[in-house]
């Protein structure tokens, strides 16, 4: 049991050195291709932050723990929204862009309602798994066409901050080298971290009789959205609201398409009816919530970061209140 307490300290401390490398890498990426860091929030950091997921539930899958796998991706997207973008929101308000109100957030909102119809059997098949894949292609062709049409980003207010990643200045090549690298370290980090954590944490949850539906909901889905947690709160701190936000969108968009679209296609993925009566409709719930705070303010403040919390806290205690 000390073993699981180790892990579980050196995972958040190995996923807040990962959170930081890996906004500052997005943003001199951004800034040297001269795109929009909602771009690199919705796609490169998204799917980042997304592989502990990708990881965890499809080495479920294999294990024969499919309950943890759907768990997984439904309590991360979630948590993602009523923790992650309040956790944010009230360490600094978030301000939101014209692109998460008329693409982002509708985008993944049509996501969520794909994945509650394709669950409503009972049963995530192969070829459920192949449709949400051919999503995940067609939202990348997409994300590349509209920053296409929307031409280079402006980043000017970011040069000097930049630049002072790359003490030589001048040199791109090199630029490029180290904000990938950033990047890539960060990654790496965010994975080692969240497998560190899961491991601990799962320990402690099985020695303590408790479902493999309520493990994933709960301990295993907060672990592997620690690297989400990280960022959004790292990139808000940092005045990134761009890719705070659209962090958050991406890895919802990334859990659902890729993560449960490659464990279903390769196991069929069997769903727990409390999944279908209760939690996903939660999930979709959160995700409309989201309207009106993004239609009516500018910023997701602290009001709503805490009015979130809430909700989540009595969804938290209904699913512990439930069992198994």
């Amino acid at each position: 049991m000390l073993t699981a307490f180790v892990q579980l300290g050196a995972g958040f401390i190995i996923l807040a050195t990962g959170g930081h490398y890996i906004v500052r890498g997005a943003v001199s990426i951004a800034f040297l291709a001269k795109i929009s860091t909602a771009v690199v929030g919705l796609t490169v950091v998204a799917f980042g932050t997304s592989l502990p997921e990708l990881a965890v539930s499809v080495n479920a899958a294999a294990a024969g723990s499919t309950a943890i796998a759907y768990a997984n991706v439904v309590g991360s997207n979630i948590f993602n929204i009523a923790v992650i973008l309040a956790g944010a929101a009230l360490v600094k308000p978030v301000l939101i862009s014209r692109n998460t109100r008329l693409l982002e957030h509708p985008g993944m909102f049509a996501v969520l309602v794909l994945f509650l119809f394709m669950a409503r059997d009972g049963l995530m098949s192969r070829i459920d798994g192949a449709v949400l894949l051919f999503g995940l292609v067609l939202f990348i062709v997409l994300t590349v066409l509209h920053t296409r049409a929307a031409g280079p980003a402006d980043h000017s207010s970011r040069k000097a901050e930049i630049e002072g990643l790359h003490p030589d200045g001048g040199n791109r090549g090199r630029a490029w080298g180290l904000g990938i690298a950033y990047v890539v370290a960060g990654i790496v980090g965010l994975w080692i971290g969240a497998e560190f954590l899961v491991k601990g944490a799962v320990t402690i949850a099985k020695s303590m009789g408790v479902s493999e539906r309520v493990i994933g909901l709960t301990i295993i889905a907060m672990g592997t959205s620690l690297p989400e947690l990280v960022t959004s709160i790292v990139a808000a701190r940092r005045g990134e609201h761009e890719i705070a936000l659209s962090n958050l969108m991406g890895s919802n968009l990334f859990n659902v398409l890729a993560v449960l679209g490659l464990t279903s296609f390769v196991f069929a993925v069997p769903v727990d009816p409390r999944a279908i009566s209760l939690d996903n409709w939660v999930m979709l719930g959160f995700g409309a919530a989201l309207f009106p705070i993004l239609w009516l303010s500018k910023h997701v403040t602290r009001v709503h970061g805490a009015l979130l919390l809430a909700a989540f806290g009595v969804y938290f205690v209904v699913v512990l209140g439930g069992g198994g």
